[in-house]
C-alpha cells in the first residue's frame, strides 16, 4: 500500500510538470491511495490544499480522509 500512494503522489508531480490541472477526482484519488498507505497526515494535507484550490469536496474526498485517520488511531484530528 504505501507504494500505491507514492505512485500516485509521482502521478500528480508528473500532471503539475506537464501543466495538467487536476481536479477533485485527482485529489480523491490521491487521498484514497494514503488512507491505504495509513498517511493520514498526508490525507488532511491533502484535503486542505483541495480546499485552497476551491475545489469542490466530495462524499469521497471526506470518507477517504476520515477512514485515514481513523485508520491511525486519529479520528479526533478528522474532527477539525
Amino acid at each position: 500500500d504505501r507504494e500505491e500512494w507514492r505512485m500516485a503522489l509521482g502521478l500528480l508531480q508528473r500532471m503539475r510538470r506537464e501543466k495538467i490541472q487536476g481536479n477533485i477526482i485527482t485529489y480523491n484519488t490521491v487521498i484514497s491511495a494514503l488512507e491505504k498507505g495509513a498517511e493520514w497526515q498526508k490525507a488532511l494535507a491533502f484535503l486542505s490544499l483541495a480546499m485552497e484550490q476551491s475545489m469542490q469536496a466530495t462524499i469521497i474526498t471526506y470518507s477517504a480522509t476520515i477512514s485515514a485517520c481513523e485508520k491511525a488511531g486519529k479520528w479526533r484530528e478528522a474532527l477539525h
